[in-house]
């Protein structure tokens, strides 16, 4: 806000210095002396070429990629528009920066605007944000006649877009002119054209433009002009302009285009008439080649070409699920091929991915899957494929899912460390990792239950794939791994094929279509006003504050304060349409994720909220994810462990074999209970259970509240128990099945959105080294967030991912949350990351 504030302060100061220096008589208002070629009509706000710069400098910045026009226009009249020809070329660079350049020969017919010349331009926008951009254009004019030979002007340009269904622009117009033209009777004063834009509700593909323009000796023009999407062809504008507004000269014109679009090639024409005696006073042709695609004509289809490779967290799975979901809703895409390279993808990832790869193949776009040295999980996920086809030197590792556990106690003793916890409920066993060297029956008899669900889940999806039975199904995965010859032979895959030769299967599947990588992007300025769903990330470990991010050694954790004050600001934003919170944590700290629980909770007053649960979402991730209107989660899903537990380390006995002397002295019964070298005395011991009880009724009130179940029903399920997605809807602790684009497709539907509506992914993370040296800078550029698609650099796992072992990263993480804890504070938490892959 304070930057537009001080671009508006910018376009006055500018204007009260041009009109100390200049002093005549204005003609027009809209139109000028000095104008370029009249450009096409339509809403000024959603104008999102090369042409903007003649426009309003600032919309220069909105281009979602590079824009070539040529333009042509003929006026006979005097005093309409300017004619001639025009060739424009603008480019965003980097950092919220564009460019632009235009070279124009103006031959207006004679009269009012009856000076030819020839103008070079250059341009110079840039996006604070995904709403707010300014700009400035240099004008250098050339011409015979002496009244502008030599001129150089400035305009200046603001546009904002405070909400989906409401955008200002405003453009001051010959700003700082060179020269003053005394003595020729010529008005180069400065004007101002400001406009308000409406989008009706803020989803369909009509717009209205309301203009006033303002010179310095008060005289007004104002303008009235709305853009209609004509499916299958373009886009339709229409224009009504009125000038010298009160005197004996008003002109009133009315102005209509048309725009074909053809993928990223466009054509228009556009007409302009006296609005009272009808007649046609001008006309233009304008060509257009961009780097994006619009809607329009249909063009040639193409396939995706998607490769997962390394890791694959929550923010990646997310950007993936984007990728695929408007791979399932773009009609220029006609199949997709999969490749997938080394992943550690999970098994609820991959039931996620499953689920996508389903709904690609009923609506008719087939789905080859190329697979290396592909894990279960990998073969899992791409089992379902129109086609599986696997490297001659490559293999199957499908071995079924394991779980495994590391437990410090006896170790932690030995160092002379001891993990004193308090904990209710006898499932919830993460004291256990520091106490003990062996889990507990109850703690087992979960991990157990858990492994029969994912198994059974396992069986059950690849007999369908495969066509065989459950039991010959077990005896596959129990006879894995399996490599390339044999897992042919085993009919896993249908082919034996090098990377480079699978010509013959996406002929057969795919045809003869262009692989694209990246599809581009279409139609900026009107998804800018469109209403879009807010995707909220609640993932790794929850702790107090802020967001954390330790890049060197990709460990990431998400601050109740910084989530709770996301919601905040998307409730109160009428251009998201409805939230889906994307869970996938293993919880953390009881005050951030009541903190978050109540953000959500205001926030669901508001509009749709719907919890979408990743691999994990359990004890404080459940917490959070009780409070939505729905919950999603994947069959293989984590979740449940609503429990509380509360402790420390004691140190004190290392510190003595370290000859390390502490000595304690206190006031007061139960100073220094946090101490880590000492440990809790009886009444402090019998004290923190009585708080951890208060702890522990408080989840169950908060997930019965959401849940709208009593306590004792919830209690019953609680006590630290963990369960499968599938086990924890039977149970009523979720909705329904489904993975992210499951979730996103609901909220979509609840809220009457497009199936493609587009959608933002907050709040940002610092995924890498790159984003920490840059900062804002780097994620303005990579961020695109109404675009419908994450970029996958956003998601691209850094070098840490590889080296750093998982296990590791989430010791790290929970020092991490430890750390950021307050002093006393209880934790809602998974004693470890389970990571359950076949």
């Amino acid at each position: 806000m304070r930057i537009a504030f001080g671009v508006f302060a910018l376009l006055a100061a500018c204007e009260a210095c041009a009109v100390c220096c200049v002093a005549s008589i204005a003609l027009a208002q809209f139109h000028r002396p000095t104008d370029p070629v009249w450009t096409p009509p339509g809403v000024l706000a959603l104008r999102d070429d090369a042409m903007a710069m003649d426009v309003n400098p600032a919309s220069l910045a909105q281009l979602p990629s590079y824009s070539l026009a040529y333009l042509h226009a003929r006026s006979s009249d005097p005093g309409w528009p300017a004619g001639g020809d025009a060739f424009f070329a603008a480019s965003p660079l980097a950092f919220g920066v564009a460019s632009g350049l235009s070279l124009q020969d103006v031959r207006p017919a004679t009269g009012a605007f009856g000076i030819p010349h020839r103008m070079l331009s250059w341009t110079l926008a840039f996006a604070q944000s995904a709403r707010l951009a300014f700009g400035g254009s240099l004008h250098w004019l050339a011409s015979p006649d002496p009244r502008v030979d030599g001129l150089t002007s400035l305009d200046l340009g603001l546009a904002w877009q405070p909400a989906a269904a409401l955008g200002f622009s405003l453009a001051g117009r010959d700003l700082l002119v060179s020269r003053g033209g005394a003595g020729y009777q010529l008005d180069l004063g400065p004007s101002l054209v400001g406009s308000v834009t409406l989008h009706p509700l803020g989803m369909g593909p009509l717009a209205f433009d309301l203009a006033l323009a303002l010179d310095r000796s008060a005289n007004a023009g104002a303008r009235l002009a709305t853009q209609l999407r004509v499916p299958w062809v373009g886009a339709a504008s229409l224009a009504l302009e009125a000038e010298r507004i009160g005197s004996s000269g008003t002109t009133v014109r009315a102005l209509a285009g048309l725009t074909v679009n053809w993928g990223s090639s466009s054509a228009g024409a556009a007409l302009a008439g006296d609005a009272q005696d009808r007649r046609v006073r001008a006309a233009l042709v304008a060509l257009r080649l961009e780097g994006s695609a619009r809607a329009g004509i249909p063009g040639r289809n193409v396939a995706l070409n998607i490769e997962i490779a390394g890791s694959v967290g929550p923010r990646r799975l997310i950007a993936i699920a984007l990728q695929l979901d408007r791979a399932l809703h773009d009609e220029r895409v006609a199949g997709v091929l999969l490749r997938m390279r080394g992943t550690d993808l999970g098994l609820a990832y991959a039931q996620e991915l499953r689920l996508q790869i389903e709904a690609l193949r009923k609506a008719g776009k087939p789905v080859v899957c190329h697979l290396e040295l592909a894990s279960g999980s990998e073969y899992y996920a791409c089992a379902g494929a129109t086609h599986v086809a696997l490297d001659p030197a490559g293999g199957v590792r499908l071995l079924g899912p394991s779980l495994k556990v590391l437990l410090l106690g006896d170790m932690l003793r030995k160092l002379g460390v001891r993990a004193d916890f308090v904990r209710i409920g006898k499932y919830k066993a993460a004291p256990e990792q520091l106490m003990s060297s062996r889990l507990s029956e109850p703690a087992r008899e979960q991990s157990q239950a858990l492994l029969d669900d994912l198994y059974g889940m396992l069986v059950r999806d690849l007999s369908q794939n495969l066509r065989r039975s459950e039991a010959a199904v077990r005896a596959l995965i129990d006879e894995g791994p399996y490599l390339a010859t044999a897992a042919r032979q085993r009919r896993l895959v249908a082919h034996e094929l090098d990377e480079l030769a699978l010509n013959e299967p996406l002929k057969k599947f795919l045809g003869e279509l262009p692989l694209l990588a990246k599809l581009p992007a279409r139609d900026g300025a009107a998804r800018r006003f469109a209403r879009r769903v807010a995707v909220v990330v609640v993932d790794h470990s929850i702790a107090d504050g802020e967001n954390r991010d330790v890049p060197l050694v990709d460990i990431h954790v998400t601050g109740g304060r910084t989530v709770a004050q996301t919601l905040e600001a998307l409730a109160a934003d009428a251009g998201v349409a409805a939230i889906v919170l994307r869970v996938d944590s293993p919880g953390g700290a009881v005050l951030a994720s009541d903190q978050i629980w109540r953000a959500i909770r205001r926030a669901r007053k508001r509009k749709p909220l719907i919890a979408s649960m990743g691999a994990l979402a359990a004890s404080g991730g459940y917490y959070v994810a009780s409070a939505a209107d729905e919950i999603w989660a994947d069959p293989a899903s984590v979740t449940g462990s609503i429990g509380i537990f509360y402790g420390k380390v004691d140190v004190a006995e290392l510190a003595g074999r370290l000859g390390i002397g502490v000595e304690h002295m206190r006031r007061g019964r139960r100073a220094g209970a946090q101490s880590l070298y000492r440990p809790f005395t009886p009444d402090e011991r019998a004290a923190l259970s009585a708080q951890v009880r208060l702890y522990y009724e408080r989840f169950l009130e908060r997930v019965a509240k959401g849940r709208k179940r009593t306590r004792d029903e919830i209690d019953a399920l609680a006590r630290g128990r963990v369960w499968s997605g599938k086990a924890a809807l039977a149970q009523g602790l979720v909705d329904r099945l489904g993975g992210f684009a499951s979730a996103l497709a609901r909220a979509r539907q609840l809220t009457g959105l497009a199936a493609d509506a587009p959608v933002v992914v907050l709040p940002e993370r610092k995924l890498n080294l790159t984003d920490h040296l840059l900062g804002q800078w780097a994620a303005r550029v990579q961020a695109a967030p109404a675009s419908g698609q994450a970029p996958a650099a956003r998601g691209a796992p850094g070098l840490a991912s590889e080296l750093v072992p998982r296990e590791l990263r989430a010791a790290l993480e929970l020092a991490l949350v430890l750390r950021g804890a307050q002093t006393g504070a209880a934790l809602a938490r998974m004693p470890y990351v389970v990571h359950i892959a076949p």
